[in-house]
């Protein structure tokens, strides 16, 4: 799903720009989400789930703008390659907050496998990221040794 969509935005990026397709994309989703929309829910928070709330929708908002600009610069491998490690900050995070506070009412239940699963998500994001410097150096050695092997 990732994948599809980053390709839609990339090609949407050739048309608009990022901050233009942020807007379209909030717009929409508001007006199909607004028949759903509670707003006596809103009223019964409390300031700190006011305060969680906000924090909740500025984060999307500047996680989704930096997202759509970094795919305006990047290629949309290497943005799904850092993406890919979003869930390894959450379980980071999730570990901290556990180590702050041992009765979390989501402790982490993460197993040998799952671990081993986050390391390899790690090394392939990895590289990923550094497969072009690789390209590069193996590209600049094989003409080294063509160019002297010619001589």
């Amino acid at each position: 799903t990732w994948t599809v969509y980053s390709l839609l935005q990339k090609k949407l990026l050739r048309e608009f720009t990022s901050s233009q397709l942020l807007f379209m994309m909030y717009g929409f989703s508001a007006l199909v989400l607004f028949p759903f929309v509670s707003p006596n829910a809103l009223l019964k928070l409390d300031g700190f789930q006011i305060f969680l709330l906000s924090f909740c929708c500025l984060n999307t908002v500047v996680a989704y703008g930096c997202f759509t600009e970094a795919l305006n610069c990047w290629d949309a491998s290497k943005v799904s390659a850092v993406l890919a490690l979003a869930p390894l900050f959450t379980i980071i995070g999730l570990k901290f907050i556990v180590l702050i506070e041992p009765n979390y009412a989501y402790s982490d239940r993460l197993g040998a496998l799952s671990l081993i699963g986050a390391m390899l998500l790690v090394l392939g994001s990895v590289l990923t990221a550094l497969m072009p410097i690789f390209s590069r150096y193996l590209e600049k050695n094989s003409s080294d040794s063509a160019s002297l092997g010619g001589s």
